[in-house]
């Protein structure tokens, strides 16, 4: 394997870690929506904050 090579198959890689990751960020920013919708219909907010945090915590 030469450098081209080399560098074209660490750049592949990048790339799809890169989308996997968006991915799976994508799918948990959405699941955690849910949770707060479900929450809100059944008055269970407080225990959804005490999980994923109140809004001045939330990094996502």
């Amino acid at each position: 394997m030469n450098d081209k090579e080399r560098i074209e198959l660490i750049d592949r890689i990048y790339n799809e870690v890169k989308e996997y990751r968006a991915a799976t960020s994508y799918f948990t920013r959405k699941n955690i929506s849910v949770s707060f919708v479900r929450a809100a219909k059944k008055d269970e907010m407080a225990r959804v904050n005490a999980l994923y945090g109140s809004a001045d915590n939330r990094y996502w």
